[in-house]
């Protein structure tokens, strides 16, 4: 059986390739190998992501949380932004704008990492956020 991180390298190879059964199958496999919380973390982000993808909006969210709990428990605070961001999306593509805002809200609480700022400013404009941060709001409520 291949390494945890060898097999998340595999799912993304399958999932940039459109091969999303194989890279979920990649995906899970990491996840239930591996005992590094930072890699199960990561798997299970994935994981949502190819959920996601695949309009599994519950098995996306589900993933996206178990993610977030296990980077939140090991206090790994870039892989939490991550995990929280992925279910942004899904609440995004649900039409759930308000509650992905929160979530983005609460990532912007919990990092100082440029990369993720830049990331959530991204979906901000994409999503007509932007307008009101140009008006004195830092936030979006």
């Amino acid at each position: 059986m291949p390494e945890a991180i060898e097999l998340i390298d595999e799912g993304r190879r399958c999932e940039s390739h459109g091969v999303l059964d194989r890279a979920l199958e990649s995906y899970r496999a990491a996840a239930t190998t591996s005992t590094e919380p930072a890699v199960v973390a990561e798997a299970l982000t994935h994981q949502s992501r190819v959920h996601r993808l695949r309009c599994e909006w519950e098995p996306a969210v589900e993933t996206a949380r178990r993610a977030q709990e296990t980077a939140q428990r090991d206090n790994l605070t870039t892989l939490l932004s991550d995990a929280l961001n992925a279910e942004g999306l899904v609440l995004i593509c649900r039409g759930e704008l308000g509650e992905a805002l929160k979530l983005f809200n609460r990532i912007l609480d919990t990092t100082d990492e440029p990369r993720t700022w830049h990331r959530i400013a991204e979906h901000r404009h994409r999503n007509g956020a932007a307008g009101a941060a140009r008006h004195g709001r830092t936030r979006v409520h």
